[in-house]
This record gives C-alpha cells, structure tokens and sequence, in this order.
C-alpha cells in the first residue's frame, strides 16, 4: 500500500509518482473505454423513435411521348412523433416490390423513386408503405418464409394519385420524326450536291 493521494501531492516520493502515474493511466484509459462505447452507441441513438410522415408531394408521367416508362417520384419530410433522436433509415414498399429511400445531406428530405411500363402503370392510387430497418428485416424474413409477422408494421403510409400517362401530344415517337428528318436532309443535299457537280 502506497501513501495516501493528500500526501503525494506534497512530497515527490518515488512511491507516490508512481501511485500519481497510475492514477493518470487509469483515468485516460477508463475515458478511452467511455469514448469507445459512446461512439458505439451513436447508431443506436434512433432507436427510440418512431417516425411519423409530416409532408409529401408527388411527381407521376402524364403523356407517354414524354418517356418511354411512367416514373413515379415521392419527396416527403418525417419526423420523431415518440422517442428522440434523428429518423432512422427507412424502406418503402410499393405493391409487391420495395424501392430505395434516400435523404437528402441535411437529413430533412426523403425521397422514394420507381419507374414502370406504361402498360403496368394504370391510373388510380398507390399507396407506399415505409419500414424502419428492423420491421423491414423482419417482413422480408417472413416473405422468404411464406409466413406473415404482426411485427413487421408499415411505420407509416402514404398515397400517391397517378392520373394516368395519356397518348396526348404528337401522335408519332419524337425518335421517328426526328429519324425522317434527317434522312429528308441527307436526301436534299444529297441532290443538291448532284445537281452542282453535273
């Protein structure tokens, strides 16, 4: 047993450096342990909400000569309604097939985004289902299974009206017009450059 801690602040014994120098140690690695597991912890800092849609606006094709496919664009805000922290990553489900979520850098957007034929793409409403990661896990789990699970819960929902993509416009592809014109140019100069050299 070394001194106690009040005397070596006075005397400059070899024991009581070396009781000082092992204090130090101790304290920078116990605050190391503590920085590490707070870092570790930091993923886990959403855990505890529950997120909750706060604003949308949608973007559907409406004239097929526009594109060749009706795409669908979904931006949306959310929020924590139970719990702190920042919104975890989320999952959407559109019918049968799921489609990528992303957020913007400053994490106050979503943005869900999907393309399909024209011919699939009927008009009327589509609604988005959106998961947390784990009830994501969870439903994709039970898929594979061919089985349901009361936990994997849609977080929230939202409803997209797609009215529909319409053969309005011109009545002929852009890429067919714009094919005709440029043989009618080739053929012009074509006959052009014949009638100047005869």
């Amino acid at each position: 047993k070394g001194p106690p801690i009040d005397l070596c602040r006075w005397t400059k014994t070899s024991s009581c450096l070396g009781l000082l120098s092992w204090n130090l140690e101790s304290r920078t690695k116990m605050m190391s342990y503590l920085f590490v597991a707070v870092l570790a912890l930091l993923p886990f800092s959403s855990l505890g909400c529950k997120p909750s849609l706060l604003t949308s606006t949608s973007y559907s094709t409406t004239e097929k000569i526009a594109s060749s496919k009706t795409v669908f664009v979904v931006d949306f805000k959310a929020t924590c309604v139970s719990g702190s922290g920042q919104v975890p990553s989320l999952f959407a489900s559109v019918g049968d097939k799921f489609v990528p979520v992303v957020r913007s850098l400053d994490d106050s957007i979503f943005q869900v985004s999907w393309a399909d034929e024209h011919k699939k793409a009927s008009s009327g409403t589509y609604v988005i289902n959106f998961y947390t990661e784990e009830a994501y896990a969870t439903l994709r789990r039970a898929q594979r299974q061919g089985t349901t699970d009361a936990n994997a819960k849609a977080a929230f929902s939202l409803s997209v009206q797609h009215p529909g993509a319409s053969q309005a416009g011109l009545w002929l592809q852009t890429e067919f017009i714009a094919l005709v014109s440029a043989l009618l140019i080739w053929w012009f100069a074509n006959n052009l450059k014949n009638k100047l050299s005869a």
